[in-house]
């Protein structure tokens, strides 16, 4: 399967500084965003540090072609981080997100820790290849069927329980998804996915066929609806 594939930031309307990151590697066939912790300091080098660590190991081995070699790529990624955020700030280390694509021929692997997103977008459809750790997506884990979300504050939507570079239990998800031609992949910053809708990103998916326009686009609307954080997308159209 031949691959179109585009990446794009933006420091967005409000934020003095990009704390973002993100990797395209088309000879690995490898795809991140990640989103330095805004509750920490140096969020901009987390999520720096972590994209250049997750490029080096898929380098070093040559890509990522399984689920075990995802994890240990995202093991070496957290422990670099960790490490670092010791030196810088031992207090309170330094911490980022991480939503990675591995496309291994008909298929694609997800790797993901934190509250960036992950999408497969077909015509007939729109689906979320991620789970956010958050406290929130927690509370909503654990309704019974039919049960209402409560009224939770809003920062509850944005407290990770999982992340790159904290000194806690790692885990990331991971997971192996089926691909097909006209597929269209795509990892953003939760400054996109706190605005824009999925269905709209399913319109805006399928409407062009050059993934530079899609993302573009992307970033374009989170800052006309008010551009309130850092936006940052990487898309991967199959064809």
């Amino acid at each position: 399967m031949a691959l179109k594939t585009f990446g794009n930031s933006d420091i967005g309307l409000h934020r003095e500084q990009n704390e973002d990151s993100f990797l395209v590697v088309d000879e690995l066939q490898l795809f991140a965003v990640a989103d330095g912790i805004g509750g920490l300091p140096h969020g901009d080098q987390a999520s720096d540090m972590a994209m250049e660590c997750l490029r080096l190991w898929a380098k070093e081995n040559e890509g990522i072609d399984s689920e075990d070699e995802f994890k240990a790529a995202l093991e070496f990624v957290n422990e670099a981080v960790t490490e670092e955020g010791t030196r810088l700030t031992p207090d309170t280390g330094i911490g980022t997100t991480i939503s990675a694509l591995a496309v291994n021929g008909s298929k694609v692997l997800v790797g993901h820790i934190g509250d960036s997103s992950g999408y497969l977008f077909r015509k007939n459809g729109a689906g979320k290849l991620t789970t956010d750790h958050t406290v929130a997506q927690e509370i909503f884990d654990k309704l019974e069927p039919g049960e209402q979300m409560p009224n939770i504050p809003e920062y509850y939507h944005h407290s990770l329980t999982r992340c790159i570079g904290q000194q806690t239990a790692f885990q990331p998800d991971v997971h192996t998804y089926d691909l097909f031609q006209g597929d269209r992949l795509l990892v953003c910053t939760d400054g996109i996915t706190d605005l824009i809708h999925l269905d709209e990103m399913q319109k805006m998916a399928m409407e062009t066929d050059n993934p530079e326009h899609f993302v573009d686009n992307l970033i374009r609307k989170a800052n006309q609806l008010g551009g309130h954080d850092n936006s940052t997308a990487v898309a991967v159209f199959v064809s």
